[in-house]
């Protein structure tokens, strides 16, 4: 089988002893999920952090009510979980987008330093802050989506950090139902929003494909 640890951008840059070594260190695992599985399950022990080695997965909640809240996807090299307590259980759920193979490490292993400081690890570890930093800027753009007071905003101001400020087609990740939720939107106000948008030449869409047009007043 293909080694798609070694292809990680935590891993590639080490020799092959190294490589070995840490993984030995991390008490790390491969394991393929299928489409729609459960990687990590609400209620889980935070004992591992899961490193996507390919394909795609995405966290969700849940209310009281079992309304589903989406709240991020995660792509290769991306590290879920290790924001989280290592005391304390998940409170999100992740699950395979398409056939994904995670890598199962053991969290403290892989956040504190090895007794010699050696210097893969200490690699490893400035990669993952790298990671962490990239995730808390995704969350504080998240917080600032969603503190838009009216529906119209709430979409705009996804739509413009989506496009990176280009006037040109860009794919967003989501359908429009899956756009509903990540927005916290109910799915009829978002397509009604939608078009309004599109027939006020703000924006134009074909299907996941979105172009600002001109910016907001």
């Amino acid at each position: 089988m293909k080694d798609y640890i070694r292809e990680l951008d935590y891993f590639k840059n080490l020799d092959l002893q190294d490589y070995h070594a840490i993984l030995r260190c991390f008490s790390a695992s491969l394991k393929l999920y299928k489409k729609g599985s459960n990687i990590v399950n609400i209620g889980d022990n935070t004992n591992n952090i899961y490193i996507i080695a390919t394909g795609r997965a995405r966290s969700e909640t849940y209310d009281v009510n079992g309304k589903t809240t989406i709240l991020k996807d995660y792509y290769k090299n991306d590290i879920f979980g290790i924001e989280f307590d290592a005391k304390d259980i998940y409170t999100e759920e992740l699950v395979a987008l398409e056939d994904t193979y995670i890598v199962a490490c053991n969290r403290f292993r892989f956040i504190t330093p090895c007794a010699n400081r050696c210097k893969r690890h200490t690699d490893c570890m400035k990669l993952t802050f790298i990671n962490l930093a990239s995730q808390m800027s995704a969350q504080a753009q998240r917080i600032h989506q969603m503190s838009q007071g009216k529906t119209r905003q709430k979409i705009y101001t996804y739509l413009n950090e989506m496009s990176k400020g280009q006037n040109k087609y860009f794919r967003i990740p989501y359908n429009q139902s899956e756009l509903a939720t990540y927005l916290g939107l109910e799915r009829s106000s978002l397509s009604y929003e939608l078009n309004n948008m599109k027939r006020d030449g703000l924006i134009d869409f074909d299907g996941d494909m979105y172009k600002i047009i001109k910016k907001k007043d």
